[in-house]
Protein backbone atom coordinates (compact mmCIF):
# COMPACT_ATOMS: atom_id res chain seq x y z
CA UNK A 1 0.00 0.00 0.00
CA UNK A 2 1.19 3.91 -0.36
CA UNK A 3 1.14 4.60 3.01
CA UNK A 4 4.32 5.14 4.66
CA UNK A 5 4.10 2.96 7.73
CA UNK A 6 7.14 3.34 9.07
CA UNK A 7 5.73 7.57 9.74
CA UNK A 8 2.24 6.66 10.21
CA UNK A 9 3.18 4.13 12.93
CA UNK A 10 6.08 6.12 14.84
CA UNK A 11 3.97 9.37 14.60
CA UNK A 12 0.66 7.28 16.22
CA UNK A 13 2.74 6.05 19.10
CA UNK A 14 4.83 9.47 19.55
CA UNK A 15 1.45 10.87 19.93
CA UNK A 16 -0.38 8.49 22.17
CA UNK A 17 2.69 8.31 24.68
CA UNK A 18 3.28 11.88 25.23
CA UNK A 19 1.36 14.03 27.67
CA UNK A 20 -1.45 14.87 28.53
CA UNK A 21 -2.42 10.69 28.63
CA UNK A 22 -5.96 10.66 28.80
CA UNK A 23 -8.90 7.49 27.52
CA UNK A 24 -10.45 10.65 25.14
CA UNK A 25 -6.86 11.15 23.63
CA UNK A 26 -6.82 7.59 23.35
CA UNK A 27 -10.18 6.83 21.58
CA UNK A 28 -10.12 9.64 18.87
CA UNK A 29 -6.70 8.28 17.80
CA UNK A 30 -7.60 4.73 18.03
CA UNK A 31 -10.31 5.36 16.07
CA UNK A 32 -9.06 8.09 13.27
CA UNK A 33 -5.99 5.38 12.84
CA UNK A 34 -8.80 2.41 11.70
CA UNK A 35 -10.47 4.77 9.63
CA UNK A 36 -7.68 6.27 8.13
CA UNK A 37 -6.60 2.32 7.41
CA UNK A 38 -10.12 1.92 5.70
CA UNK A 39 -9.96 4.73 3.64
CA UNK A 40 -6.90 4.50 2.25
CA UNK A 41 -6.87 0.56 1.74
CA UNK A 42 -9.78 1.59 -0.21
CA UNK A 43 -7.76 4.65 -2.26
CA UNK A 44 -5.05 2.44 -2.96
CA UNK A 45 -7.37 -0.07 -4.63
CA UNK A 46 -8.88 2.25 -6.76
CA UNK A 47 -5.15 3.83 -7.84
CA UNK A 48 -4.18 0.34 -8.62
CA UNK A 49 -6.85 0.03 -10.94
CA UNK A 50 -6.38 3.49 -12.63
CA UNK A 51 -3.54 1.07 -13.94
CA UNK A 52 -5.27 -1.12 -15.39
CA UNK A 53 -8.51 0.74 -16.82
CA UNK A 54 -6.60 4.16 -17.73
CA UNK A 55 -3.00 2.71 -18.32
CA UNK A 56 -2.01 6.26 -20.92
CA UNK A 57 -2.31 8.66 -18.18
CA UNK A 58 1.31 7.01 -16.70
CA UNK A 59 2.34 8.81 -20.09
CA UNK A 60 0.95 12.03 -19.71
CA UNK A 61 3.48 15.38 -19.54
CA UNK A 62 2.90 17.81 -16.71
CA UNK A 63 4.91 20.56 -19.06
CA UNK A 64 5.85 23.80 -17.29
CA UNK A 65 3.47 23.86 -13.90
CA UNK A 66 2.77 26.94 -12.10
CA UNK A 67 3.50 26.93 -8.25
CA UNK A 68 2.17 29.60 -6.40
CA UNK A 69 4.77 29.50 -2.66
CA UNK A 70 5.10 31.66 -0.03
CA UNK A 71 4.88 31.41 3.96
CA UNK A 72 1.78 30.68 5.76
CA UNK A 73 -0.80 33.53 6.19
CA UNK A 74 1.35 35.74 3.03
CA UNK A 75 -1.61 35.76 0.88
CA UNK A 76 -0.95 32.47 -1.17
CA UNK A 77 -4.70 31.44 -1.24
CA UNK A 78 -5.92 34.50 -2.27
CA UNK A 79 -3.56 34.87 -5.42
CA UNK A 80 -4.51 31.24 -5.63
CA UNK A 81 -8.63 31.98 -6.45
CA UNK A 82 -7.37 34.92 -8.48
CA UNK A 83 -5.41 32.63 -10.76
CA UNK A 84 -7.38 29.70 -10.62
CA UNK A 85 -10.20 31.51 -12.42
CA UNK A 86 -8.27 31.08 -15.42
CA UNK A 87 -10.26 27.94 -16.30
CA UNK A 88 -8.84 27.68 -19.93
CA UNK A 89 -5.65 27.92 -19.00
CA UNK A 90 -5.18 26.12 -15.50
CA UNK A 91 -6.26 22.96 -13.81
CA UNK A 92 -6.11 23.28 -10.06
CA UNK A 93 -7.22 20.44 -8.05
CA UNK A 94 -10.17 20.91 -5.68
CA UNK A 95 -10.41 19.50 -2.21
CA UNK A 96 -12.46 16.54 -3.26
CA UNK A 97 -9.80 15.91 -5.92
CA UNK A 98 -7.45 15.46 -3.55
CA UNK A 99 -9.64 13.23 -0.97
CA UNK A 100 -10.58 10.94 -3.86
CA UNK A 101 -7.03 11.30 -6.21
CA UNK A 102 -8.21 8.20 -8.25
CA UNK A 103 -9.19 8.54 -11.63
CA UNK A 104 -11.47 5.65 -11.08
CA UNK A 105 -13.04 8.29 -8.17
CA UNK A 106 -13.55 11.25 -9.80
CA UNK A 107 -15.25 9.53 -12.90
CA UNK A 108 -17.77 7.57 -10.52
CA UNK A 109 -18.36 11.44 -8.71
CA UNK A 110 -18.82 13.16 -12.40
CA UNK A 111 -21.49 10.39 -12.48
CA UNK A 112 -23.16 10.92 -9.47
CA UNK A 113 -22.81 14.98 -10.16
CA UNK A 114 -24.74 14.36 -13.30
CA UNK A 115 -27.48 12.18 -11.58
CA UNK A 116 -27.64 14.71 -8.68
CA UNK A 117 -28.58 18.00 -11.05
CA UNK A 118 -31.04 15.66 -13.01
CA UNK A 119 -32.70 15.30 -9.75
CA UNK A 120 -32.59 18.51 -8.68
CA UNK A 121 -29.88 18.90 -7.00
CA UNK A 122 -30.55 17.84 -3.63
CA UNK A 123 -27.03 15.87 -2.80
CA UNK A 124 -25.39 19.38 -3.62
CA UNK A 125 -27.26 21.30 -1.87
CA UNK A 126 -27.17 19.50 1.47
CA UNK A 127 -23.57 19.30 1.53
CA UNK A 128 -23.46 23.67 0.43
CA UNK A 129 -25.32 23.49 3.88
CA UNK A 130 -22.98 21.45 5.97
CA UNK A 131 -19.90 23.17 4.69
CA UNK A 132 -21.67 26.45 5.35
CA UNK A 133 -22.69 25.32 8.83
CA UNK A 134 -19.77 23.38 9.75
CA UNK A 135 -16.75 25.53 7.66
CA UNK A 136 -17.84 29.20 7.51
CA UNK A 137 -16.97 30.02 11.03
CA UNK A 138 -13.27 29.09 10.30
CA UNK A 139 -13.61 31.35 7.08
CA UNK A 140 -11.48 34.34 8.40
CA UNK A 141 -8.87 31.91 9.19
CA UNK A 142 -8.86 29.94 5.64
CA UNK A 143 -11.90 28.64 3.54
CA UNK A 144 -12.24 25.15 2.46
CA UNK A 145 -14.66 23.57 0.68
CA UNK A 146 -14.78 20.45 -1.65
CA UNK A 147 -15.67 21.91 -4.74
CA UNK A 148 -12.55 25.09 -4.64
CA UNK A 149 -9.35 24.93 -5.31
CA UNK A 150 -6.80 23.10 -2.18
CA UNK A 151 -3.34 23.20 -1.55
CA UNK A 152 -1.94 19.48 -3.26
CA UNK A 153 0.36 19.12 -1.12
CA UNK A 154 -2.71 17.73 1.06
CA UNK A 155 -2.05 14.68 -1.71
CA UNK A 156 0.86 13.39 0.65
CA UNK A 157 -1.60 12.39 3.65
CA UNK A 158 -2.52 9.51 1.66
CA UNK A 159 1.05 8.65 2.39
CA UNK A 160 0.93 9.89 5.76
CA UNK A 161 4.11 12.27 4.63
CA UNK A 162 2.94 15.72 4.77
CA UNK A 163 4.32 18.34 6.72
CA UNK A 164 0.72 19.63 7.04
CA UNK A 165 0.39 16.41 9.65
CA UNK A 166 2.22 18.70 12.36
CA UNK A 167 -0.80 20.64 12.82
CA UNK A 168 -3.11 17.91 13.62
CA UNK A 169 -0.04 15.45 15.19
CA UNK A 170 2.52 18.25 16.75
CA UNK A 171 3.68 16.09 19.19
CA UNK A 172 5.10 13.43 16.78
CA UNK A 173 8.65 14.81 16.24
CA UNK A 174 9.06 11.75 13.51
CA UNK A 175 7.27 14.15 11.36
CA UNK A 176 9.48 17.19 11.85
CA UNK A 177 12.28 16.76 9.11
CA UNK A 178 9.58 16.79 6.84
CA UNK A 179 9.10 20.64 6.85
CA UNK A 180 12.53 20.48 5.20
CA UNK A 181 11.78 18.76 2.24
CA UNK A 182 14.78 19.63 0.15
CA UNK A 183 16.97 17.69 2.69
CA UNK A 184 15.09 14.57 3.24
CA UNK A 185 17.15 11.48 2.13
CA UNK A 186 16.71 10.89 -1.52
CA UNK A 187 15.22 7.34 -1.24
CA UNK A 188 12.23 8.79 1.11
CA UNK A 189 12.14 12.79 -1.26
CA UNK A 190 12.54 10.37 -4.51
CA UNK A 191 8.88 8.13 -2.42
CA UNK A 192 7.33 11.38 -2.06
CA UNK A 193 7.78 12.84 -5.23
CA UNK A 194 6.66 10.13 -7.29
CA UNK A 195 3.59 10.00 -5.34
CA UNK A 196 2.43 13.41 -6.10
CA UNK A 197 3.65 13.25 -9.67
CA UNK A 198 1.69 10.11 -10.52
CA UNK A 199 -1.18 11.93 -8.87
CA UNK A 200 -0.93 14.99 -11.06
CA UNK A 201 -0.71 13.16 -14.15
CA UNK A 202 -4.35 11.99 -13.02
CA UNK A 203 -5.46 15.19 -12.44
CA UNK A 204 -3.84 16.09 -15.88
CA UNK A 205 -4.79 13.07 -17.63
CA UNK A 206 -8.77 14.19 -16.83
CA UNK A 207 -8.39 17.98 -17.30
CA UNK A 208 -7.48 17.48 -21.70
CA UNK A 209 -4.71 19.05 -23.59
CA UNK A 210 -3.76 22.40 -22.99
CA UNK A 211 -3.85 23.35 -19.85
CA UNK A 212 -1.43 23.64 -17.20
CA UNK A 213 -1.32 22.89 -13.51
CA UNK A 214 -1.28 25.70 -11.08
CA UNK A 215 -0.56 24.47 -7.83
CA UNK A 216 -0.46 26.49 -4.20
CA UNK A 217 1.02 25.05 -1.54
CA UNK A 218 2.95 27.35 1.44
CA UNK A 219 4.52 23.65 1.90
CA UNK A 220 6.42 23.37 -1.22
CA UNK A 221 8.31 26.77 -0.36
CA UNK A 222 10.74 24.02 1.00
CA UNK A 223 10.35 22.45 -1.99
CA UNK A 224 11.96 24.19 -4.49
CA UNK A 225 14.90 22.40 -5.28
CA UNK A 226 12.83 18.93 -5.64
CA UNK A 227 10.26 20.72 -7.34
CA UNK A 228 12.37 21.18 -10.30
CA UNK A 229 14.04 18.19 -10.33
CA UNK A 230 10.50 16.57 -10.85
CA UNK A 231 8.78 18.70 -13.50
CA UNK A 232 9.91 20.13 -16.75
CA UNK A 233 10.59 23.98 -16.43
CA UNK A 234 8.35 24.72 -13.78
CA UNK A 235 7.35 28.56 -12.39
CA UNK A 236 7.13 30.05 -9.62
CA UNK A 237 5.46 32.52 -8.05
CA UNK A 238 6.45 33.85 -4.25
CA UNK A 239 4.16 35.29 -1.94
CA UNK A 240 6.04 37.79 0.39
CA UNK A 241 4.73 39.49 3.53
CA UNK A 242 6.26 41.12 6.55
CA UNK A 243 7.59 37.87 8.62
CA UNK A 244 7.05 39.62 11.91
CA UNK A 245 2.67 39.75 10.83
CA UNK A 246 2.88 36.42 8.63
CA UNK A 247 4.64 34.67 11.70
CA UNK A 248 2.40 36.10 14.26
CA UNK A 249 -0.86 35.10 12.50
CA UNK A 250 0.60 31.78 11.83
CA UNK A 251 1.14 31.28 15.31
CA UNK A 252 -2.54 32.52 15.92
CA UNK A 253 -3.60 29.44 13.34
CA UNK A 254 -1.87 27.01 14.73
CA UNK A 255 -2.83 27.34 18.61
CA UNK A 256 -6.44 26.72 17.81
CA UNK A 257 -5.39 23.39 17.47
CA UNK A 258 -2.52 22.84 19.51
CA UNK A 259 -4.59 23.82 22.73
CA UNK A 260 -6.81 21.33 21.85
CA UNK A 261 -3.97 18.46 22.47
CA UNK A 262 -1.71 20.22 25.01
CA UNK A 263 -1.12 22.08 28.11
CA UNK A 264 0.30 25.94 27.79
CA UNK A 265 3.75 24.70 28.29
CA UNK A 266 3.67 22.53 25.95
CA UNK A 267 2.09 25.09 22.98
CA UNK A 268 4.88 27.52 24.50
CA UNK A 269 7.55 25.33 23.82
CA UNK A 270 5.82 24.46 20.06
CA UNK A 271 5.50 28.16 19.93
CA UNK A 272 9.63 28.55 20.00
CA UNK A 273 9.78 25.56 17.30
CA UNK A 274 7.49 27.55 14.83
CA UNK A 275 9.15 30.61 14.84
CA UNK A 276 12.35 28.86 13.99
CA UNK A 277 10.49 27.29 10.93
CA UNK A 278 8.76 30.00 9.56
CA UNK A 279 12.11 31.85 9.66
CA UNK A 280 13.49 28.70 7.62
CA UNK A 281 10.82 28.85 4.93
CA UNK A 282 11.53 32.33 4.23
CA UNK A 283 15.31 32.29 3.78
CA UNK A 284 15.25 28.56 1.84
CA UNK A 285 12.94 29.65 -0.50
CA UNK A 286 14.94 32.71 -1.44
CA UNK A 287 18.05 30.80 -1.83
CA UNK A 288 16.85 28.27 -3.93
CA UNK A 289 14.81 30.37 -6.17
CA UNK A 290 17.69 33.16 -6.44
CA UNK A 291 19.31 29.98 -8.45
CA UNK A 292 16.78 29.44 -10.73
CA UNK A 293 16.79 31.70 -14.48
CA UNK A 294 14.68 35.27 -13.41
CA UNK A 295 12.06 34.13 -16.17
CA UNK A 296 10.94 31.18 -14.12
CA UNK A 297 10.22 32.98 -10.88
CA UNK A 298 8.79 36.65 -10.08
CA UNK A 299 7.62 37.58 -6.58
CA UNK A 300 4.45 39.40 -5.62
CA UNK A 301 4.08 41.40 -2.66
CA UNK A 302 1.45 41.05 0.16
CA UNK A 303 0.55 45.10 0.44
CA UNK A 304 0.71 45.10 -3.66
CA UNK A 305 -1.64 42.07 -3.51
CA UNK A 306 -4.07 44.05 -0.89
CA UNK A 307 -4.16 47.08 -2.85
CA UNK A 308 -4.36 46.17 -5.93
CA UNK A 309 -5.18 42.30 -6.32
CA UNK A 310 -5.86 42.71 -10.48
CA UNK A 311 -2.93 44.70 -11.23
CA UNK A 312 -0.57 42.14 -8.85
CA UNK A 313 -1.95 39.56 -11.08
CA UNK A 314 -1.40 41.07 -14.27
CA UNK A 315 1.74 41.87 -13.16
CA UNK A 316 3.17 38.33 -12.22
CA UNK A 317 1.59 37.19 -15.71
CA UNK A 318 3.67 39.90 -17.30
CA UNK A 319 6.68 38.19 -15.62
CA UNK A 320 6.00 34.62 -16.18
CA UNK A 321 5.48 35.41 -20.12
CA UNK A 322 1.91 34.21 -19.66
CA UNK A 323 -0.63 35.52 -22.08
CA UNK A 324 -4.16 36.92 -20.44
CA UNK A 325 -7.07 36.05 -22.16
CA UNK A 326 -10.38 38.67 -22.23
CA UNK A 327 -12.58 36.28 -20.89
CA UNK A 328 -9.96 36.11 -18.13
CA UNK A 329 -9.88 39.84 -17.49
CA UNK A 330 -13.28 40.50 -17.17
CA UNK A 331 -13.85 37.40 -14.53
CA UNK A 332 -10.47 38.98 -12.19
CA UNK A 333 -11.92 42.39 -13.17
CA UNK A 334 -15.25 41.68 -11.44
CA UNK A 335 -13.57 39.11 -8.79
CA UNK A 336 -10.94 42.12 -7.59
CA UNK A 337 -13.77 44.52 -7.12
CA UNK A 338 -15.43 43.00 -4.58
CA UNK A 339 -11.73 42.13 -3.31
CA UNK A 340 -11.27 45.82 -2.88
CA UNK A 341 -13.54 46.71 -0.15
CA UNK A 342 -12.50 43.47 2.40
CA UNK A 343 -11.20 44.80 5.73
CA UNK A 344 -9.16 42.12 7.97
CA UNK A 345 -11.00 42.16 11.36
CA UNK A 346 -8.23 40.28 13.08
CA UNK A 347 -4.16 41.46 14.30
CA UNK A 348 -2.21 39.28 15.44
CA UNK A 349 0.71 39.86 18.42
CA UNK A 350 4.10 38.45 18.31
CA UNK A 351 4.29 38.62 22.15
CA UNK A 352 2.14 35.04 22.19
CA UNK A 353 5.12 33.67 20.14
CA UNK A 354 7.34 35.51 22.99
CA UNK A 355 9.92 37.40 20.83
CA UNK A 356 9.50 40.77 19.33
CA UNK A 357 9.53 42.36 15.92
CA UNK A 358 13.30 43.30 16.23
CA UNK A 359 14.41 39.49 16.88
CA UNK A 360 12.23 38.82 13.53
CA UNK A 361 14.51 41.09 11.59
CA UNK A 362 17.67 40.04 13.31
CA UNK A 363 16.65 36.42 12.54
CA UNK A 364 15.75 37.54 8.80
CA UNK A 365 18.28 40.15 7.86
CA UNK A 366 18.47 38.68 4.19
CA UNK A 367 14.31 39.45 3.99
CA UNK A 368 14.51 42.87 5.42
CA UNK A 369 17.72 44.18 3.78
CA UNK A 370 16.17 42.85 0.17
CA UNK A 371 12.04 44.01 0.91
CA UNK A 372 10.68 46.76 2.26
CA UNK A 373 7.26 46.59 4.34
CA UNK A 374 4.75 48.96 5.71
CA UNK A 375 2.28 46.83 7.31
CA UNK A 376 3.42 45.81 10.96
CA UNK A 377 2.21 43.44 13.77
CA UNK A 378 0.92 44.57 16.88
CA UNK A 379 3.36 43.93 19.90
CA UNK A 380 1.38 43.31 22.83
Amino acid sequence: MHINFRLFFLAIWQTLTRRPIGLFKVLIVVMWTIGFMVFEAFTWACLQADRLLYRTFSKTVVQSPIFIIGNPRSGTSFFYRLMAMDEKAFAVFRLHEIIFPSIIQQRVISLLSRVDRALGSPVNRTIQYLESQMASPADYIRRTRLQEPEEDDLLLFHKFASSSLLMFFPQAEILAPLIRYDELPEFLRHELDQFYLDCVKRRMFLAGENRRLLSKNTAFTTKVRSLVRTFPDPKFIYLIRNPAVSISSMQDMFERVWNIQMNPEQCAEHAKRLFKTACYLYSHALKELSCLPSSSWCVVHYENLIADPEQAVKNAYEALGLAMSQDYEEKLKTATARARSFKSRHSYSLSQMGVTEEEVRTALPEVYERFSFEESARLN
